[in-house]
């Protein structure tokens, strides 16, 4: 009813989710008419009557799975001392300073440590012919030993607010940019962060274990059928090594609910978040830093990247492909991406800033 507050049990942001996909669910069966009507689909065409009927089915099915979805969450928040928050936290501003800058697993940190390597791997290669397969590592060693010496001192000072870090990611995207082909990948990867407003970490739910289903034989009329039953259930307990007990019990992942909410529309999944690093692939999950630098055979300045911004223009939401260069170990487990900030300045009417940086990106000589 209006105006009531939710169940203890159903929190604020949960109810808020919910609204925003049933908002979807509506939206979908409005326009899905006309869009199966404008061609054939698996060679059938279709009548506004068929189409609107067709449309009605999927909402329903979307609000039956929307609200298993739902059940499935309860039952999670439901658990002795389980966490109530979303399973997203927003990181502090100190937080976003230590993951660009120099924390444990800091952006930075990463990328000069990467590009040491990267030069110290190629330099005995690189002095005999001059350039490498992927363009001059080097870039000039002289050149290149005193932006890795100002990078380690910059470093060592860590930036007073999230604004400095981010600025100061810039500014060493546009260093490395200027020694070569060999260091566009790191360039694009850095200036990704960089431009990136928004970050998250998730938050620390508790894994668990379901009570167990318990299996018992239906009432038989007779004998015979009891102890077929009977013999039904011994079978399935022989099939699983004499434990049924352990297979009727359900594993709940702490990222469980992440990758329900994530996987809403479907009821298939045994552990909806075993496919959530694969979906976070660069639209949520920016490349490891270290990757930057695994393209041995230039591919990346010379095809990889045009592609890269086709696809961002075309759908920033797509996962990127494993064939590319990039890497996703993501050990700081932060989330984050223009893409992602794209989308929430949509929801909040703010003005997106995707397209103007895509088109920065693409004016920058690879």
């Amino acid at each position: 009813m209006p105006g009531m507050s939710p169940p203890t049990e159903c929190p604020t942001w949960l109810v808020k989710w919910a609204a925003l996909t049933l908002q979807y669910i509506d939206l979908e069966k409005e326009l899905l008419p006309a869009a199966l009507m404008e061609k054939p689909l698996d060679g059938i065409r279709y009548d506004m009557s068929f189409a609107r009927a067709t449309a009605a089915g999927v909402g329903a099915t979307r609000i039956q799975n929307l609200v298993i979805t739902l059940d499935k969450i309860k039952y999670v928040l439901r658990q002795p001392a389980q966490c109530q928050a979303p399973f997203l936290r927003p990181l502090t501003d100190p937080e976003v300073v230590a993951h660009l800058w120099n924390g444990p697993h800091g952006v930075l940190k990463r990328m000069v440590a990467a590009t040491s390597s990267a030069v110290g791997s190629k330099s005995a290669k690189s002095s005999s012919r001059g350039k490498g397969s992927g363009g001059e590592v080097n870039g000039g060693s002289g050149t290149i030993s005193k932006v890795l010496a100002a990078l380690r001192k910059d470093l060592a000072k860590t930036p007073s607010s999230a604004a400095e870090a981010r600025n100061g990611l810039e500014r060493v995207s546009t260093e490395l940019r200027s020694l070569g082909a060999a260091h566009v990948a790191a360039a694009d990867c850095l200036l990704l962060y960089a431009r990136t407003r928004h970050w998250c970490a998730p938050e620390k739910y508790m894994p668990f274990v379901s009570e167990p289903v318990v299996l018992e034989p239906l009432a038989a009329k007779d004998a015979a059928a009891t102890a077929a039953a009977t013999a039904s259930v011994k079978k399935l307990a022989a099939t699983f090594k004499g434990n049924v007990e352990n297979v009727m019990k359900k594993r709940y992942q702490p990222h469980f609910t992440w990758g329900q909410m994530v996987s809403w529309f479907k009821q298939t999944i045994y552990d909806p978040s075993a496919s959530l690093s694969a979906d976070r692939r660069g639209c949520m999950s920016l490349p490891d830093p270290e990757s930057a630098y695994a393209d041995h055979k230039g591919e990346y300045a010379k095809k990889e990247r045009r592609v890269l911004l086709a696809q961002l223009a075309r759908a920033p939401d797509k996962m990127w492909p494993t064939a590319w260069i990039w890497s996703f170990r993501n050990p700081g487990k932060v989330y984050g991406s223009p893409f992602i900030d794209d989308a929430i300045a949509t929801s909040r009417n703010e003005a997106p800033t995707l397209a103007a940086l895509l088109k920065e990106m693409q004016s920058m000589s690879s």
